[in-house]
C-alpha cells in the first residue's frame, strides 16, 4: 500500500492530499489532534516555576503563611486564597 489515503498512489507526480509542513515556530509545544499547540511564554524563571512546587497549596495542600490545611475542590478551585489568616493568591 502507497499511502492510507490513496492506496493505489497519486495519479500523477504529486500527490493532492499531501501537505508539505514547513518547521513551526517556537520549537517549544507540542501537537494535539494533528494541531501544533504551542508552549506559552512564562514570565517566571525555571527556578521560580520548581519553587512553587515547594510553597503553592495546589501542590502542598496547605496555606504558605499559616501552614492551615486547604482541601483540593472538584472541579479544582481557581483561588487558592486561605480563610484562616488572610493570605491571598496573586499569582491569577
Amino acid at each position: 500500500m502507497v499511502c492510507g489515503v490513496n492506496p493505489c498512489g497519486p495519479d500523477g507526480n504529486q500527490c493532492s492530499d499531501f501537505e508539505s509542513v514547513a518547521p513551526r515556530e517556537p520549537l517549544e509545544g507540542g501537537y494535539y489532534a494533528g494541531d501544533w499547540i504551542p508552549q506559552l511564554p512564562t514570565q517566571l524563571t525555571d527556578d521560580q516555576r520548581l519553587a512553587l512546587l515547594d510553597w503553592h497549596p495546589l501542590f502542598t495542600g496547605r496555606c504558605p503563611n499559616c501552614e492551615v490545611t486547604m482541601l483540593q475542590t472538584t472541579p479544582p478551585r481557581v483561588h487558592w486564597d486561605c480563610g484562616a489568616c488572610g493570605w491571598m493568591d496573586d499569582s491569577v
